[in-house]
């Protein structure tokens, strides 16, 4: 049975349909009642949530025991009242029902699972662009012009909108909606909208949805903002409205009720506005009326004065009192109709106005004068506003009607400003043209004198920009997004990102990295850079990214677009917001999506070295070739001394074995190509060592001097990314690099997002059974890296399912063919390789069953039954133990070791002491290519630290302050018992940085002795009441200035052999630790992990 809720509208909470499984989507909405081109259709289960597209409906069963949502949405012209999917009254009703719980994404993806937020953070740590923060939800007043449900806002006081490249927004009112009366009575609205500093192209303008062409007395003026732009002629005064909202002026006879209103200053006349509701007549028959008489005063006087108040109007009445008017000649109407009274003061000032009803209200039937103050209005006769710069803006004068009420907002328009682009025909850059090209639209953000700090043409290194601009022409990419009060770093970062780029700046000069495949402008080795470190993150990855973003194929109104990891299959549940900043193309975002799924999955490996500055060619975003023999055991780095025809000589013999094939590569320099073009040579395989290399037939050949790198053919080098390059310490940089992996932009290229329908989510799965799956041929192959000491087997089994059902994963099950029972492993996706451990020569039967994104399973694929041999590979010798030592030191410990005859890599552990050691997490860093027969010192942590402290062995009194019980001789520091006191060294301190702590206690019975950073704000360290080495860290604030021992007065002990330096983020962790080293084969093979002693690091 399946269950289906329907929604017939947006605000009911549903009702409920038992429908027999074995139904299609189709048919479920048929017997909804729910027309079928209104109808939106979400299927639930407890695992997931799927939308099928239409064209899927009649060819999807949901399986059973299943929730279809079938919702209605508004035909077009219909008010929509619930911008949702799923509504939260239908989240209610299928949560009270159901027990499932959902969250709705605006687009309208009913998703199941959890967020995986920070894994992107981790996963896309190796991109040259890093995923934008999501500076677009911080929202003042003056950044909410292009929320969904237009509204127009006050400017004053917030900053000018800042369109970039294509975008509609409400842009903010410059001069609010100020209201007037015409000559027949009719209310009109004079309002002035500012859509940035000019010039911008201005299209489209729409009050809400609605072309303003489609209204009715509307007037409308736009003006781009340029110099030469005409003046507006719907506004040219400023005007202040006060609004009484109706307020009744009333008469209880005899008094006069006054309403006071005080103008700004520098006014120079007012407009009071009236509303008669019921006309102004006295009925004396059917369709017989005659005017009656409404005198109102109107009185003013010097805001804050007790003078004379004085009437607009020379008139009285028979009591006295000032006449304003008594609309007797004009109103003979039982129709509502405004009236406005517009007056001059006698100066530019600031006034009080005070507005009061003279004739005496009467409630009857036969007589209708209810007057109602609605509006006042000051008037400065002088220029509406000026910003010092031209700036774009929307004027009109709008009628009120039945077509238009309210006050006018709403306004909105597509804006898209003039700037300078590069024509990739003419190869210039073109003024005034509305470019939405990411590299435009940074060259403007830096250049423009609409900026408030621009910079100069010869601070931008424009051949980079117009590379830039070409390459995102060809892509496709394109920028529209409204800017506020961003920073100016935020804006070009959010600008580049959309066009797969990055902004950099280059001493005084702007430039742009793209990434994308590069010829490689250099080749590090061992001869040219140090301190080598490679790690690679094993991050989840999320089964989906998502964002939201202006859809400029829909008006811009807001969406969300979901894609999923190519390689994952089965259910989407774990989603990651990737923010997409500026990007409103639906299929410019699928395809950014899917390029930050290929760079969390080929981008992985992070590699550190240092490179003496001399040596330096290299910036951020460049690509370059790693020869490292940690990498590889055959690549090996060399200068060429001599060249005679194909043969070149290098200064450093090469090994090569028999049956492998080898090449050379280097960089060629010319004047046409000064960064260099990589050359790559096969070399002819030559088994033993030699310096002399012969290179094939007609093969380039390198010159005399030059760099080159020797290695297994396709394996000569890794290819890498320069993330950052960073200044180091003696002269060097610190380099930052991760993997080219250029297979990113030609997937990239290949891609094809699906087609976006408005509201779409992702593809959706149908059910069924999948197809058997299929085994492929099993293998058995030594462990690598197995540290157990084990000489069992990792046998493979390859397996994959085809078919149109997809499938989730494969079950791989197994067992000795002498049990009964079977394990299982499980194979995620469509297709991997199982991995089982068994012993030597045993015998085991496999067999596979494939499962759907549904949970439903394949039919068994036949057994296989195999025998574990094969994967011949000797264990290495064990390491001698005698002959390891482990010495500790300040932040480090080293640990010498001799290498066996077969040991090529030894992998270095670090247990703290009392611990059982756990290969998988005491492992330090990677592991460190070694020579056989040869004894090796390796450094854990950093061996560059020395203590702060001077004469920290008390050899004399000098450079110490003793307080009172405090004596220093015989090399010790010895407090009496008495009074507590202190033993203090003044040293300069870091604020914010960790220094360690090491002191030895003797002669200690009685008390404590506490360390403490001194200075008017003390950082404490832990108090000390036993004798021996003790050690702490203690992280220094900006007051801290000395180090200090703090006595109590019964301590009475002795210190010596104080140390305190700085630590680093390279240090190995304090305390006491045992190290262990396990030798490793060149076939990857590794030996149990041999104890090399404790020590204690400070």
């Amino acid at each position: 049975m399946i269950r289906a809720l329907v929604q017939d509208a947006p605000t009911t909470g549903g009702r409920w349909l038992d429908v027999p499984h074995g139904s299609t989507v189709a048919g479920i909405v048929a017997q909804s009642g729910v027309r079928a081109d209104l109808a939106r259709v979400t299927i639930m289960t407890s695992s997931g949530a799927w939308i099928p597209p239409r064209a899927m409906w009649g060819g999807t069963w949901p399986r059973d025991g299943s929730t279809v949502v079938v919702r209605a949405v508004p035909a077009v012209g219909a008010i929509l009242v619930s911008f949702a999917w799923i509504g939260s009254q239908l989240a209610t009703s299928l949560y009270v029902a159901t027990g499932i719980s959902i969250s709705v994404g605006f687009a309208g993806y009913a998703a199941i699972g959890v967020a995986a937020y920070g894994l992107t953070t981790a996963a896309l740590a190796n991109s040259l662009i890093p995923p934008l923060p999501n500076f677009g939800d911080r929202r003042s007043p003056g950044q909410q012009y292009q929320l969904d449900g237009w509204q127009n806002e006050v400017a004053k006081g917030n900053p000018l909108p800042a369109p970039a490249g294509t975008i509609r927004f409400s842009p903010p009112y410059v001069i609010p909606p100020t209201p007037e009366v015409d000559e027949n009575g009719d209310l009109y609205q004079r309002a002035e909208f500012v859509c940035g500093v000019g010039p911008i192209k201005i299209q489209d303008v729409k009050i809400g949805e609605t072309p303003v062409a489609d209204f009715n007395g509307l007037q409308v003026e736009t003006r781009e903002g340029r110099d030469t732009d005409t003046a507006m002629t719907i506004n040219t005064v400023q005007a202040t409205t006060f609004n009484w909202g109706n307020t009744e002026l009333a008469r209880p006879d005899p008094d006069v009720i006054y309403h006071t209103w005080t103008t700004p200053p520098n006014t120079d006349r007012a407009r009071v506005i009236f509303n008669f509701p019921g006309g102004l007549v006295e009925v004396n028959g059917v369709d017989d009326y005659d005017p009656t008489v409404m005198n109102i005063a109107i009185e003013y006087r010097a805001a804050g004065s007790s003078d004379a108040w004085v009437p607009i109007s020379s008139r009285v009445d028979s009591s006295g009192n000032p006449v304003l008017y008594d609309f007797r000649e004009v109103a003979e109407t039982d129709t509502a109709f405004f009236r406005q009274v517009e007056f001059s003061f006698t100066a530019r000032a600031r006034y009080e106005v005070r507005i009061g009803r003279l004739t005496t209200l009467e409630k009857t039937t036969s007589r209708s004068n209810t007057t109602m103050l609605s509006f006042c209005v000051a008037i400065a006769d002088r220029k509406p506003y000026d910003f010092g710069k031209p700036v774009a803006a929307i004027a009109m004068r709008a009628k009120s009607s039945e077509q238009f009420s309210g006050i006018l907002q709403a306004v909105n328009a597509l804006c898209t400003p003039y700037i300078r682009s590069w024509d990739s025909v003419s190869q210039a850059w073109v003024d005034d043209v509305a470019s939405t090209n990411p590299a435009d639209i940074a060259v403007h953000e830096l250049t423009s004198a609409r900026c408030a700090y621009p910079e100069a043409d010869a601070n931008v290194i424009f051949e980079e920009w117009q590379e830039f601009s070409e390459f995102c022409d060809d892509k496709g990419l394109t920028f529209g997004r409204l800017f506020t009060s961003e920073t100016r770093g935020d804006r070009m970062t959010a600008i580049c990102a959309a066009g797969r780029g990055s902004w950099t700046r280059r001493g005084a000069g702007f430039g742009v990295t793209i990434d994308r495949p590069k010829d490689k402008v250099d080749h590090l080795s061992p001869a040219s850079a140090y301190q080598f470190r490679w790690e690679r993150g094993f991050i989840p990855k999320p089964h989906a990214y998502r964002t939201k973003f202006r859809d400029a194929t829909n008006n811009f109104s807001e969406a969300e677009r979901i894609v999923v990891n190519p390689d994952h299959v089965g259910d989407v549940t774990l989603y990651e917001q990737i923010p997409q900043d500026g990007v409103t193309d639906p299929a410019q975002i699928a395809t950014a999506l899917y390029r930050r799924h290929l760079e969390a999955k080929y981008r992985a490996d992070r590699i550190t070295l240092i490179q003496p500055a001399e040596l330096t060619v290299i910036d951020r975003g460049d690509h370059i070739g790693i020869s490292w023999p940690a990498l590889d055991e055959t690549m090996s780095a060399a200068r060429v001394v001599e060249v005679r025809d194909a043969v070149v000589v290098l200064d450093t013999p090469v090994t090569m074995v028999d049956g492998q094939t080898y090449a050379l590569t280097w960089n060629n320099f010319s004047a046409v190509s000064p960064e260099g073009v990589t050359v790559t040579s096969p070399v002819t395989t030559v088994p033993g060592e030699t310096r002399a290399l012969l290179l094939g037939a007609s093969a380039a050949t390198p010159p005399v001097g030059r760099k080159v790198h020797f290695g297994r053919t396709g394996a000569v080098e890794i290819d890498a990314f320069v993330l950052a390059v960073e200044p180091g310490e003696d002269n060097s940089f610190y380099l930052t690099l991760t993997n080219a992996a250029p297979e990113i932009d030609t997937e990239t290229d290949a891609y094809t997002p699906p087609a976006w329908e408005i509201g779409s989510g992702v593809d959706v799965a149908t059910g069924g059974t999948p197809d058997t799956p299929v085994i492929g041929t099993i293998s058995a192959v030594a462990r690598q890296y197995d540290y157990s000491g084990s000489n069992d087997l990792d046998v493979q089994v390859p397996v994959s399912a085809g078919g149109t059902v997809p499938v989730a994963s494969i079950t791989v099950h197994h067992k000795l063919q002498a049990d009964s029972g079977y394990s299982n492993v499980t194979v995620t996706g469509n297709a991997g390789v199982a991995t089982l451990s068994y012993a030597r020569d045993a015998a085991i039967d496999v067999y596979a069953v494939a499962n759907s994104v549904f949970g439903d399973p394949s039919a068994a694929a036949a057994t296989q039954q195999f025998t574990v041999t094969g994967g011949d590979a000797a264990l290495p010798a064990e390491l001698d133990t005698d002959t390891m030592t482990v010495v500790g030191g300040l932040g480090h410990a080293t640990v010498t070791v001799t290498t066996g005859s077969d040991t090529a890599e030894v992998q270095l552990f670090r247990a703290p002491d009392g611990d059982t050691l756990d290969v998988a997490t005491d492992a330090i860093a990677s592991r460190v290519a070694v020579a056989g027969n040869s004894t090796v010192a390796l450094v854990d942590g950093d061996a560059t630290r020395s203590t702060i402290v001077s004469n920290g062995e008390f050899a004399s009194a000098a450079d110490w302050t003793a307080g009172g019980g405090w004596t220093i001789a015989a090399g010790v520091a010895t407090h009496t018992t008495g009074s507590a006191s202190t033993l203090s060294q003044s040293l300069s301190l870091t604020s914010g940085d960790t220094y360690r702590l090491s002191a030895t206690i003797s002669g200690r019975t009685a008390g404590s002795v506490t360390p403490r950073l001194g200075g008017s704000t003390t950082v404490d360290g832990t108090a000390i009441s036993a004798d021996g080495q003790a050690l702490d860290a203690l992280t220094a604030n900006g007051d801290s200035d000395s180090l200090e021992f703090v006595a109590s007065s019964d301590f009475d002990g002795s210190i010596d052999a104080v140390i305190l330096y700085r630590q680093t983020a390279a240090t190995a962790p304090q305390g006491v630790y045992v190290y262990h080293v396990a030798p490793i084969t060149a076939e990857k093979i590794a030996g149990v992990p041999a104890s090399a002693g404790t020590t204690t690091i400070i």
